[in-house]
């Protein structure tokens, strides 16, 4: 009878195993092919507010940077068609640390804290050359900067020249580029005024 128990056990362990590593494979399969790390949306990429677009460069030790506003809470068409792209250049200069490309961190402007930056009706955009985020003035979204050693260098004010700007950085270290439309279907000249 005990030669009997110790081969009942000995067969469920062994399908026990089998049963144990088929759900561990199943997993890791699972795991690779859903890929929960890779950003997905401008929810998925380093948001930060206004206040800190100076100040992040300190935290994270670099020295050139994008930030990118957009409104997730409005009738902003051209921030939603630019999020694709924007969010495929973020993943790239994430997972691709070789490539040197250049971290992208957004701002949406619908949050309270960031309302500051947003231009008034009538106002103009000020971007170049500012040095703490109160000066800063936002008129278009989307809208992408390039701050380098703690100072704006470069601004770009609608989905055109956002996208054509993260396209050549991407083309310059990976010679394949962003994966574009064709512009008849997307209008690249869309911009939307920060302040509706």
């Amino acid at each position: 009878m005990a030669n009997n128990s110790r081969k009942f056990y000995q067969g469920n362990a062994f399908l026990i195993s089998v049963i144990a590593l088929t759900v561990i494979f199943l997993v890791i399969v699972i795991f690779l092919m859903w890929n929960p790390f890779k950003i997905r949306s401008y929810k998925g990429m380093k948001d930060i507010e206004a206040r800190d677009i100076f100040t992040i460069a300190q935290e994270k030790e670099i020295d050139n940077y994008y930030v990118f506003f957009y409104k997730s809470q409005s009738n902003c068409v051209a921030c939603a068609e630019a999020e694709p792209f924007v969010v495929e250049y973020a993943e790239l200069a994430r997972s691709n640390k070789d490539a040197k490309l250049k971290p992208i961190f957004v701002v949406d402007l619908s949050a309270p804290g960031n309302k500051r930056v947003i231009a008034g009706e009538g106002d103009t955009s000020n971007l170049k050359n500012v040095t703490i985020y109160t000066d800063l003035k936002v008129l278009y979204t989307p809208t992408l900067i390039e701050i380098s050693k703690g100072k704006v260098t470069n601004a770009w004010e609608s989905k055109m020249t956002v996208l054509k700007e993260l396209n050549n950085q991407i083309t310059k270290v990976t010679n394949t580029g962003l994966n574009l439309l064709p512009a008849e279907v997307i209008d690249f000249r869309r911009k939307d005024y920060a302040f509706n």
